[in-house]
C-alpha cells in the first residue's frame, strides 16, 4: 500500500480513538492526543486504548479510570487544568502497559470508593501508575515543541 495512504489510514484510526464528551477548544485536544500519543510510544503500548474525556464523574472512577479488557480510559475534563488531565491520562495509559504485561490479573475496578477506603494506597500497581504518570508529564513537557512551554501550564 502507497506509504502516504496508510498514513492517512493510520491517522483516521488514531482519531477515532478520541471522544470529546466535554466542551474543549482544539489546541487542547491536539495537545490531548500528542501526548496519548507520546505515552504510546514511551511505555511501549501495542494498542492504543480507547480515550474518552467527560465532564462529569461517572461510575468506578475518581479524575480517570481504565477498564482492562475493553481498552478504554476515561479521564474528567471539565475545570481541570491541561496538565492535571494529562496527568489523569499517562496515569491511565500506565495502567494500560500493566493490561498488556499481565500486571493487572484478578485486579477489580479501582474508582472513587470513598474517603475511608484506603485499600488502593501503597499498592505497588497504583504507585506505578501514580509515578510513571508524573515522570511521562515532565518530559512530555519538557520536549513538546507545538506551544511555549510556560502555556501548559496556563492552559
Amino acid at each position: 500500500m502507497n506509504k502516504r495512504i496508510l498514513r492517512l489510514f493510520e491517522s483516521a484510526v488514531i482519531q477515532d480513538k478520541f471522544i470529546f464528551d466535554c466542551a474543549m477548544d482544539e489546541a487542547r485536544q491536539t495537545i490531548i492526543r500528542d501526548f496519548c500519543n507520546f505515552c504510546q510510544k514511551k511505555l511501549e503500548i501495542e494498542e492504543m486504548p480507547q480515550v474518552r474525556l467527560v465532564d462529569k464523574k461517572e461510575e468506578n472512577m475518581s479524575t480517570g479510570a481504565y477498564t482492562p479488557g475493553a481498552n478504554t480510559v476515561l479521564v474528567l475534563a471539565a475545570h481541570r487544568a491541561i496538565l492535571d488531565i494529562l496527568r489523569s491520562l499517562g496515569h491511565e495509559f500506565t495502567h494500560r502497559k500493566q493490561d498488556e504485561t499481565g500486571a493487572l490479573k484478578n485486579i477489580q475496578p479501582q474508582g472513587d470508593r470513598g474517603k475511608d477506603d484506603m485499600s488502593d494506597v501503597g499498592v505497588d500497581f497504583e504507585d506505578e501508575a501514580n509515578a510513571k504518570g508524573g515522570a511521562l508529564i515532565k518530559e512530555f513537557s519538557r520536549k513538546y515543541g507545538k506551544v511555549p512551554f510556560e502555556t501548559l501550564f496556563e492552559l
